[in-house]
């Protein structure tokens, strides 16, 4: 018997001490998960957009939402200064892979705010309404969580595609950030042997798109495209987010960025796209951009055929600052 006590009080105490260890483990894999982030993604994660618009002290004028598009096409500061602006008061939040149903819940978020910006501009893409593409925006809906929203966790539990993982990540932060610290290390160990491996996000504000950059995105859009099916669900979440702007007095509209040969992959399908997006912009009563054709004529504009490079941003100023004129001003 005394031996069966003393397994017991054995068993309890490693119990214990494997709680402890749990305990510590998770602010531990929170904060190497936020700093691998901000490592590898060059304050252009989630995550470090995210604070960076909450560390503000009131929103900007103008704010542009979207995918990555949104994040590589967007000179800030270029529009600013031809709107006669502070720096601050155009700002934009490009998540990588986003979509409605995750932008639209990121909206709610800067809605929710003590103060508003006067526009919000969405940056529409193709892939974002393809119902055959299914993008898990599960660490994106962690990365925008604080401050802590009731609201917030209700809009991500109903709109996210593993919420099975959702509600583990929230539950236990050190699941939450595995698959961080894993490329992480992964990446850590590619740079031995090869520099610029992980390389992150920013390097493509100075990239010149080559014939490989070309060939390789493009044949990857050809492949997601192929089976292209319209996300009604995704179209709306787009609707959603206009309304919820619009009740609460912001202004909306939506932008086609450039786009360089991906709407040539399938021309009929691209555009019923552009029809789709026309049709919910005349429904909502908000003004389009389409600048799909925009900046062909200047390859040395491009980082790759989805994405401009900073010289193409500085390009595309002008034609967004006029937009954002009409639009502030109440034009239709």
């Amino acid at each position: 018997m005394k031996a069966f006590g003393r397994t017991q009080a054995e068993a309890r105490g490693t119990l214990l001490v494997l709680l402890a260890i749990a305990v510590v483990l998770q602010p531990t894999a929170i904060a190497l998960g936020r700093q691998t982030l901000a490592a590898l993604g060059a304050g252009a994660d989630t995550y470090g957009l995210w604070d960076g618009y909450v560390s503000r002290a009131r929103a900007p004028d103008v704010l542009f939402v979207g995918d990555s598009r949104v994040r590589a096409d967007i000179d800030t500061a270029g529009i600013a200064e031809l709107l006669s602006k502070p720096g601050d008061a155009v700002s934009k939040l490009g998540i990588s892979n986003g979509q409605p149903a995750f932008l639209g819940a990121l909206v709610e978020r800067v809605l929710d705010r003590p103060t508003k910006p006067r526009l919000v501009v969405y940056g529409l893409s193709e892939f974002q309404f393809n119902d055959r593409l299914t993008l898990d925006a599960t660490a994106d809906y962690w990365a925008i969580s604080e401050p802590i929203s009731v609201k917030h966790i209700e809009r991500a539990i109903t709109r996210s595609t593993d919420r099975g993982r959702l509600l583990r990540g929230w539950a236990i932060p050190a699941l939450a950030n595995d698959r961080v610290l894993w490329l992480g290390v992964n990446c850590w160990w590619e740079r031995r042997r090869a520099p610029d491996a992980c390389t992150d996000p920013a390097r493509f504000a100075t990239h010149l798109m080559t014939a490989t950059d070309e060939a390789t995105i493009l044949e990857m859009y050809r492949q997601d495209l192929r089976d292209y099916q319209h996300s009604t669900t995704q179209e709306h979440y787009l609707t959603e987010l206009i309304t919820a702007a619009q009740t609460q007095g912001v202004t909306v509209a939506l932008m086609i960025p450039p786009v360089w040969g991906i709407d040539e992959l399938y021309p009929g399908l691209y555009d019923a796209y552009l029809a789709r997006m026309e049709t919910i912009a005349k429904r909502h009563g908000v003004g389009l951009l389409d600048l799909h054709t925009a900046i062909r004529n200047d390859r040395t504009s491009w980082a790759d055929p989805s994405h401009l490079n900073v010289v193409g941003a500085r390009a595309l100023a002008p034609m967004l600052s006029r937009f954002v004129v009409d639009r502030l001003s109440g034009k239709p």
